[in-house]
């Protein structure tokens, strides 16, 4: 295949699978609902449904307020104790402060870090799209 058959397919596979996915996140949805899942449950649950053996997963979303945390635990000692108890820190790369380091702040820290090629994606979308 040429450049331009292959990115004819990336296309074409790219609708298709917003497609797909749209109509399994709605069935997906619609089959909770149908299990009678509770608003706010979290755990595993398993179903026999005619043949097929169906497990339903569910775990709480959580995002932190890491100032609010930090406002929290300077309140009390017992405070920053639970918080120390109850949360994780793990840093993480801000890959435009790390560009800025000096080359020689750099190479100090490089041997904590390890940087790997991700996976490369592609947004495509039609020329009549773009010119709406």
């Amino acid at each position: 295949m040429n450049i331009t058959e292959l990115t004819t397919r990336l296309y074409t596979l790219k609708v298709e699978e917003a497609r797909i996915k749209a109509e399994r996140m709605q069935t997906e949805e619609a089959l909770a609902y149908a299990l009678g899942m509770p608003q706010e449950w979290e755990g595993t649950k398993t179903n026999t449904v005619g043949a097929y053996k169906l497990t339903l997963k569910r775990a709480m979303n959580c995002r932190i307020d890491a100032a609010r945390l930090e406002q929290l635990a300077g309140s009390s000692e017992a405070m920053a104790d639970a918080i120390k108890e109850a949360f994780r820190y793990k840093p993480e790369i801000d890959k435009k402060g790390w560009k800025a380091l000096p080359d020689e702040m750099r190479a100090a820290l490089s041997p904590a870090i390890t940087m790997t090629p991700g996976k490369p994606s592609f947004t495509i979308t039609t020329k009549t799209t773009e010119e709406d």
